[in-house]
């Protein structure tokens, strides 16, 4: 999930990445606590294997959809993170651009008038 994204340096990103991982182990131990999953076999399996064939082999259908649900809520985690940070983005270059062309106005005025120091 994080191919491509920055997070060196960028905390809107990089803090919520860092802390879902313990959050979505949390609720997976919850819910084996309470008994909605049943505990897992402790097998493990190849680093290759698909997300939903590592989890029938744990030992149940309940444990296979687990991360299905936890790529999906990462998945949509990171949509909502980059369109925000997108949207700063675009607000501080809209503020820059505004910040530049206003110099340029000021300069503009400053030459028209020969140079000199006008007050406005």
């Amino acid at each position: 999930m994080a191919y491509g994204v920055p997070l060196v340096m960028n905390f809107t990103l990089a803090i919520p990445y860092i802390f879902i991982n313990g959050i979505m182990l949390g609720i997976a131990w919850y819910l084996t606590v309470i008994g909605v999953l049943p505990r897992v076999a402790g097998v493990s399996t190849p680093a290759g294997m698909p997300i939903i064939i590592s989890g029938f082999m744990q030992g149940s259908w309940k444990i296979g959809r687990i991360p299905i649900y936890r790529t999906f809520c990462a998945i949509c985690r990171m949509v909502f993170l980059l369109q925000t940070a997108d949207l700063v983005a675009c607000r501080e270059e809209n503020q820059t651009d505004t910040i530049e062309c206003s110099l340029k106005k000021c300069q503009q005025r400053q030459f028209s008038h020969g140079g000199e120091d006008v007050k406005y």
